[in-house]
């Protein structure tokens, strides 16, 4: 269950009182302390809506806060993400505010000179609509916008029976208030229309165990109409619902959980290695500890010289990955950080391995940026559907 981050509130108030006395500073006199205090209410209602408690567990009042919940915390996302926008805005009006009100009464745009104060009022009128605009972009593509990203990983050793097979992968969808069944439905219609030859789920599959029958019930259907079947490996977020029933309702289904082990698959007159990790519970030692006895045992009847492929909700077992010289691991957990600026993820958690395509020797690592969220905001780092295509290189 999630739990009230206090910290979270106050950073989001500051930010809003500051951006408050910088819209003060830049000659905005008529802000009245009624009108600041309607200011700060709405920042934090805002923050209190954003809070783990809601988040992690949407359905802990009632069902009807399924319904309600949603569009209020994407209204708080578009202020929130507004005032954070805002805060540089204003930051860079009040530094020229400073430099203009020593060179003079005048400011040059684009060739024409126009007064300081003009200038001046007409962005702080322009800058909030900016900033919300973009907290609204952020939510939008978050919700709605979902990207096919395509790549194709060569290998000298790659049986030619494999040339050309296409895998999958969806991650993170976190099934529920804000990665819907219609958004599923729209994310297994691009995966079929790919036509790919197996679907992987590296973990995170459900945010709202309501609605996990349902979804399973989906994938189960499309499944039908590929060449392999469906093949799942725990993300942490399982661990925080009811595992047990999310375990019966995917082997129910036909979907193979592989969980520190490995199947053999036929493909045509050759054949393929799956494997799977767990996902390493625990402090930050204690994941450390766990993650290479999880990756040996997922290993240990897999055939020397054989071709395989590791499935990892976490993506520092690439780590270990290349150690042990596995051709391509799947990953997912960080959703990319959910912010790229100026062609970087801004918010890495700290990961070594946060985003796209790695390689080390003759071994390759995917981190999937995540197909859904459980925070309605991406910034440059759409939703995606993964589809890799093995290639025998040469």
């Amino acid at each position: 269950m999630g739990t009230i981050n206090v910290m979270s509130i106050v950073f989001f108030c500051l930010i809003g009182a500051i951006n408050i006395r910088l819209l003060y500073f830049l000659g905005d006199k008529r802000i009245s302390s009624r009108t600041a205090w309607y200011y700060g209410v709405a920042t934090l209602t805002a923050a209190f809506l954003l809070q783990p408690i809601w988040l992690a567990q949407p359905r802990i009042i009632t069902s009807v806060f399924d319904e309600i919940l949603p569009p209020l915390v994407c209204a708080a996302v578009v202020w929130l993400s507004g005032q954070l926008f805002l805060l540089p805005i204003f930051t860079a009006l009040c530094l020229l505010a400073s430099a203009t009100k020593k060179c003079g009464t005048e400011v040059a745009v684009n060739s024409l000179r126009i007064s300081r104060r003009a200038f001046l009022q007409g962005s702080v009128l322009g800058a909030p609509l900016l900033a919300f605009g973009m907290g609204g972009k952020a939510v939008y593509e978050a919700m709605r916008e979902m990207t096919l990203q395509q790549l194709t990983v060569a290998f000298p050793d790659l049986p030619v029976t494999l040339d050309g097979f296409v895998i999958a992968q969806i991650s993170d969808a976190h099934l529920g208030p804000y990665f819907s069944l219609a958004r599923l439905d729209e994310t297994l219609a691009l995966v079929a229309q790919a036509k790919p030859d197996m679907l992987v789920i590296t973990g995170d599959l459900i945010g709202d165990m309501a609605l996990l029958r349902q979804g399973v019930k989906k994938i189960s259907d499309l499944a039908a109409g590929l060449k392999q079947k469906v093949y799942f490996c725990w993300g942490n977020h399982e661990y925080y619902h009811r595992i047990d029933e999310v375990r019966a309702e995917l082997e129910e289904a036909g979907i193979v959980i592989l969980e520190n082990e490995s199947c053999h698959i036929k493909v045509g007159e050759g054949e393929l290695y799956l494997a799977g990790v767990d996902y390493p519970r625990g402090h930050k030692k204690e994941v450390e500890e766990k993650r290479l006895p999880f990756l040996e045992a997922a290993l240990a009847e897999i055939p020397e010289n054989t071709f395989h492929v590791l499935l990892a909700h976490h993506p520092d077992f690439l780590k270990e990955a290349f150690v042990k010289r596995v051709p391509l691991t799947l990953a997912g957990h960080t959703h990319g950080g959910q912010v790229k600026l100026f062609g970087r993820y801004l918010i890495n958690f700290g990961y070594r391995y946060l985003a796209g395509l790695y390689q080390e020797g003759r071994s390759y690592g995917y981190v999937h940026t995540g197909t859904g969220q459980w925070l309605p905001l991406r910034v440059n780092c759409p939703p995606q559907v993964s589809l890799i295509t093995l290639r025998k290189e040469g």
